[in-house]
Formats: C-alpha cells, sequence, structure tokens
C-alpha cells in the first residue's frame, strides 16, 4: 500500500515536472512592514517512506521527484512515512526583517526545521511534540523558529515532519508584533472557553449534589472532556498539564474522544427519554457502549494513528445519530429536545468538518482546526439552556400537578365537609330523636316504678270518697241534714278531684314535652306542696319555715305540676326521716332564690341526715333508707328535673340533709330570694 502510493504521486510529479519544466518551491516575498503571510499551494514536499533519509539526501533528490502541494495547508492524512517540505523566503524590504515561522499544528510528533542561507549556512531547528514547551526556539505551545532577514536576502527552509497524528503543516510568517497580538487573543479565547467550562462544571455539579439528577452528571463528563479535548488536539495540554509526554497526550485524546461520545450518548438517552419515547434504540445504544469500551481498551494496545481513526468514525456516527433522535423528539413536541438539536447540530458540523480534515479530504484552515472548540463553547450554552428549560418543564408540570392535586383535594375535602356536616345533621337528629325516645323510655319506666307508689297514693283519696258516699247515704236513709250533706258531697268532690290532680301528674310526666315548658311561678308550686304536707307536719309537730304570700313572683321555665310534685317528695323525705329518727327541734325550712341563669328551691331539715357511704347511692333506683320505702323518689324527682334541663343535688349540711332544685330561669324573671 506504501509503494502504491509512493507510485502514484512520484508519477504526480514527474508529470508535473514534464508539464512545468522542473519543480520549483513556493517563494514567501516578504514586503518591509509586513504583518502575516501564510504559504498557500506550491510548497513541494517528498514522502520518505521508511523515515530514514538526511538532510544530505534530501538535498540531492531531483526535481522531478518532489511534488507540489495542491491545497492552502499540506494535509496528507494518517501516514507513518516522513514527509520533506521545502519552501523560500526572500525580504523585499529595505532593510533588515525580523520573522517568527510558524508550525500551527502541536499535534506533529517529531519536527525537524532547517534554514539554508545563501553562503551555504544550515540552521537546524528540532523540535515535536515530545519536546518541553520550553527548550524550543519559541517558547509556544505551536513550533515557532525565529528567522532574521538580511536587505534582499533568500533562505532556502527544509521541513521534515513524522507524526502518528494527522499529518497536517500550516506554514505562517508573521511579524513579532503581529503575532504577539493575535497570540493574546488566541489566549484571552481560550481562557474564556475553558472559564465557561469551569463555571458551567461547579453549577451543574451543584444542581447534580441538589436534585441527583443523572443528566447533570453525564453533562459533566461530556462538558469536562470536551474541554480536555480541546486543550491535547491545541497543544495545552503539553505546555500545561503534561510537557513533553507525546504518547500520553495521544492515548488521552482517544479516551477523550470515546468519553465525550459515551457521556454524550448517555446524556441524549436520559435527557431525550429515550427509553420511554423511542425504547428501541435502547439496544442499539448498549452495543455502541460495548463498542466504546472495547475502543478505550485498544487505546492502551494498538497504534494511535488507528485508534484515532477509530474513535472519529465513532464520533461521527454517534453525533449523527443522536442529531437525528433529537430533531425526532422535536417533532414529537419535547420542548426542550430543540436547544438539544440545535447543539448537536452545531457539534456535528464541527466535529465533521474537523475530521474531514484531518483525513485530507477537505483543506484545513483555522475554521476547520477550531470548529469543534466553537460548536463545543455553542454547544455548552445551549444545552445549559436545554436543562434549565427541561428542569423549568418539569417543575412547571410538578407545580401543575400539584395544583391540580390541591384543587382536588380541596375539591373532595369541600365534598368531604358537606358529607360530614349533612352527616352530623342527621346524626344530631337521630340523636336528638334517639334521646326522645330515651327520655320516653325512661318517663315509662319510672312510671311503671311508680305504679305500686300510685296505688299506695290513689288508695287513700278513694277511701275517703267511699266512706263519705257511704255517709251521705246514711244521711239520706235516716234524717236529712241537707247542710251537712253538702258538706260531704264537697268532700267527696274535692277528694275525687286531688285523686285527678295525681292522674294527671303522671301523664303529664309520661308525656310532657320539652317543647310544651311554660313560664311558672315557682313560688306557687311550693305553696300547692306545702298544702299537701302542711296536716301531716302539724299532726308530727314538724314546723315548716313558709314563704310570705306577697312574695315576688319566681319566674322558671318548665312544668309547674312536674316541680310541686318535686318539692313534695323532698318534704315528705324529710318529714319521714325524722318521724324515723326523732330529733328537737323537728324544722323544714325551704328557700328560693335565683342567679343569673336558675331559679332554686333547697329544702333542709333538722333530721339525722344520711350516712357518707348512702350519699352516694341517693338517686339510684331502688335505693331507699326507709323501712318500707320503694326507692323511686330521688331517682324520679332528678329525672323530673333534668327533663327541665335543670338537676337535683344533695348539699353539705351541718344538721340533717339539704337538698337543692335547680329549673332554668324564664326569659322574663328577675332574681329574687326569698326564705320559707
Amino acid at each position: 500500500m506504501i509503494c502504491l502510493r509512493v507510485f502514484l504521486r512520484a508519477l504526480l510529479g514527474l508529470v508535473l515536472a514534464l508539464c512545468l519544466g522542473r519543480v520549483s518551491a513556493a517563494r514567501l516575498d516578504l514586503p518591509q512592514g509586513f504583518q502575516f503571510q501564510a504559504l498557500g499551494p506550491g510548497v513541494a514536499y517528498l514522502e520518505d517512506p521508511m523515515g530514514l533519509w538526511t538532510l544530505a539526501d534530501v538535498l540531492r533528490r531531483p526535481d522531478p521527484q518532489w511534488a507540489h502541494n495542491p491545497s492552502d495547508v499540506p494535509t496528507l492524512g494518517y501516514s507513518q512515512s516522513a514527509f520533506w517540505f521545502k519552501f523560500a523566503m526572500k525580504n523585499r524590504g529595505p532593510g533588515g526583517l525580523s520573522t517568527l515561522l510558524e508550525i500551527a499544528y502541536p499535534m506533529l510528533n517529531h519536527v525537524n526545521l532547517y534554514v539554508i542561507q545563501g553562503g551555504g549556512t544550515v540552521w537546524s531547528y528540532p523540535m515535536g511534540s515530545g519536546q518541553a514547551v520550553a527548550q524550543r526556539p519559541y517558547p509556544h505551545r505551536n513550533f515557532v523558529v525565529p528567522i532574521d532577514l538580511a536587505h534582499d536576502e533568500e533562505v532556502e527552509v527544509l521541513l521534515r515532519v513524522q507524526t502518528t497524528s494527522s499529518i497536517q503543516v500550516p506554514i505562517m510568517a508573521w511579524s513579532p508584533q503581529a503575532f504577539l497580538i493575535q497570540d493574546n487573543i488566541i489566549n484571552i479565547l481560550y481562557g474564556a472557553y475553558l472559564g465557561l467550562v469551569v463555571i458551567m462544571f461547579a453549577y451543574n455539579l451543584k444542581l447534580l449534589i441538589g436534585t441527583g439528577d443523572r443528566n447533570y452528571l453525564y453533562y459533566i463528563c461530556w462538558v469536562t472532556g470536551m474541554a480536555g479535548f480541546v486543550m491535547c488536539v491545541h497543544g495545552l495540554s503539553l505546555q500545561y498539564l503534561w510537557p513533553g509526554q507525546v504518547h500520553l497526550n495521544d492515548r488521552a485524546l482517544v479516551l477523550l474522544v470515546i468519553g465525550i461520545c459515551s457521556s454524550a450518548m448517555m446524556f441524549s438517552v436520559h435527557f431525550l427519554d429515550v427509553h420511554v419515547a423511542m425504547p428501541q434504540r435502547l439496544k442499539w445504544m448498549h452495543a455502541v457502549l460495548l463498542v466504546n469500551a472495547g475502543l478505550a481498551v485498544g487505546s492502551f494496545l494498538f497504534p494511535y494513528s488507528t485508534m484515532i481513526r477509530l474513535a472519529i468514525v465513532s464520533t461521527v456516527i454517534i453525533t449523527a445519530a443522536i442529531g437525528q433522535m433529537s430533531i425526532q423528539r422535536w417533532m414529537q413536541g419535547y420542548r426542550p429536545a430543540r436547544y438539544f438539536a440545535i447543539s448537536f447540530a452545531l457539534v456535528l458540523l464541527g466535529g465533521v468538518a474537523m475530521s474531514l480534515s484531518k483525513f485530507g479530504l477537505i483543506p484545513r484552515s483555522v475554521w476547520t482546526e477550531h470548529s469543534v472548540t466553537l460548536g463545543s463553547a455553542l454547544e455548552i450554552v445551549l444545552l445549559n439552556l436545554a436543562l434549565a428549560d427541561r428542569y423549568n418543564g418539569e417543575r412547571q408540570a410538578r407545580e401543575r400537578a400539584q395544583s391540580d392535586l390541591f384543587d382536588w383535594q380541596q375539591k373532595h375535602n369541600d365534598m368531604l365537609e358537606a358529607k360530614v356536616a349533612q352527616r352530623t345533621k342527621e346524626l344530631e337528629l337521630a340523636n336528638w330523636q334517639l334521646q326522645q325516645y330515651v327520655n320516653r323510655m325512661a318517663r315509662l319506666q319510672m312510671g311503671s316504678e311508680l305504679g305500686a307508689t300510685l296505688i299506695h297514693e290513689l288508695r287513700q283519696p278513694l277511701a275517703a270518697i267511699q266512706s263519705f258516699a257511704q255517709g251521705a247515704v246514711t244521711m239520706m236513709r235516716t234524717a236529712l241534714d241537707a247542710d251537712r250533706l253538702e258538706r260531704v258531697l264537697g268532700r267527696i268532690v274535692d277528694t275525687s278531684k286531688k285523686g285527678n290532680v295525681m292522674l294527671d301528674r303522671m301523664r303529664a310526666f309520661l308525656t310532657q314535652d320539652n317543647e310544651s315548658f311554660q313560664p311558672f311561678d315557682l313560688h306557687d308550686s311550693v305553696r300547692e306542696a306545702l298544702v299537701w304536707l302542711r296536716p301531716t307536719c302539724q299532726q308530727e309537730g314538724v314546723v315548716l319555715d313558709v314563704l310570705d304570700a306577697d312574695a315576688t313572683p319566681l319566674w322558671a321555665q318548665g312544668d309547674g305540676v312536674l316541680a310541686q310534685q318535686v318539692i313534695v317528695n323532698l318534704l315528705r323525705n324529710a318529714v319521714d326521716a325524722m318521724i324515723a329518727a326523732p330529733s328537737d327541734p323537728r324544722r323544714i325550712t325551704v328557700t328560693t332564690f335565683s342567679d343569673s341563669v336558675f331559679a332554686h328551691c333547697r329544702v333542709t331539715d333538722t333530721g339525722p341526715g344520711l350516712p357518707d357511704q348512702a350519699q352516694d347511692q341517693l338517686f339510684e333506683s331502688c335505693f331507699t333508707t326507709k323501712p318500707n320505702g320503694m326507692g323511686i323518689g330521688l331517682k324520679l324527682s332528678r329525672s323530673i328535673a333534668r327533663e327541665m334541663r335543670g338537676d337535683l343535688t344533695m348539699e353539705p349540711a351541718s344538721v340533717g340533709a339539704s337538698f337543692l332544685f335547680s329549673i332554668p330561669l324564664a326569659k322574663h324573671a328577675v332574681s329574687n330570694v326569698s326564705a320559707f
């Protein structure tokens, strides 16, 4: 293959020699005050397949063996041969001229420059990427040689290049001042690029730590790889990171290219949601990762020239595939894909342009050489915008979801509150109905318990009615005394009325409804109760402290008949207690008073009182301290009091017993305290 290439180039040189007469090297004519000139087409070159020729061997080669470079920059692709280039430089100015000759491709491994003056003096400048920058003729990342030309002096320059990288030899002549100006500009641009990389690295590292999103990890690897690639290609790594370590630089370049491809692919898969939108691509992506892993291992085993070609081919294929996926996702309506597609289009163009120039398929220029740098800088910015747009989209989606969830929760909370309110009303109604039922059942139960008492209570008026009726019959059979008969019949009527009143009390208690409660004078109820108990008290020697007849009414809300029944029960219990255990004096005091809420009636006696253990059971059913008692009086009385939303309690007393009967005040009631 090498022999065929040498033969074709020699044949081309022979044809040119026959057409042009002889091959003449290009010449740089440098006028006085020049700033910059590039040596374009016309540079003669010669291939040394074995790389063994010396300067003397090359000078003895006849002109027909030299070929002309047809492009602006000599670009011969990847080759193991050594190449010799020759051209001339002439000072056209009126005085001496200082120039800087630059070979602006720092990836060349071995560079030897020879300057031959007219008198035969030869100046040799050995250089190459393996040489430290400080040891070069001019300390610079590129290969720069200072050449001084006297007035009208012409020198011949021969350049030997041998490298494992692409053979590209951009040759330019500068004035020292112009070189420093353009070098400062380029350094500023490189500094701005690396500063952008550092800023994006730190910013996305913070986002990675804060969010845990793997997209930021792949983006960091991608940006770092691109920065390392730019530093390797443009000689910054050899100048600052590992001076003179050519093989390390070559391996690092291959690994960086592979790493950029892999991180770019992983970033695109996660960023574009390929696993959801295009799951069929995942197997292909996994296969590419395995291939890249093999290339990474191969970079330590095989020559750089072979591995960099494979890495470049992989880069072009992966970049094109990712660009296609991003466009497809953009067409599917995925918003962040637009930034992604544009950034990859820039990288695609830059990568393809640089790759084609390395293979010698297109001419090398400043644009092709810096296309990856420029494209990656724009890509870094656009991808960061894409990440920000994706993050904002996800945040907005989360906010919409949270808003929808909040609205849904609010709606369901409102519905639940409405249901709870409705259910609460239903439960309150059911509870009220249940309470009414319970109260009615309690009254019915109390009525059944009161049946025996009613029998006992009704037996006395019925016996009186029978006795009075029998006396009236006897009087009618004997001597008729009209006045006396009228009194007897009146007693019958009064007694029957009292029996009816007692029945009315029972019926009222069993059927009473709270809504039928009306204002009544508690003093009247007390007076009526005293009428019932006064004869018994007089008979047993019990003194009653009674209310003055002209006392101010004490209006309470409830049922006067039921209130009278409670007071009668309290008075009767007091009388029975003093009869069972004789005491001196025998006195019952009834006191009425009111506060801001209730009307109260207190009944106290001077009897023996109640033992402490009995006080806790007073209001229980069937509990009594009387020998012939049934144990329903106090329970019935408390039930009546609570039915009227009041209460009946026992109070501490130094002598005897004291009970307090409380009923809610009527709305128009006036506080009044009276003593009985």
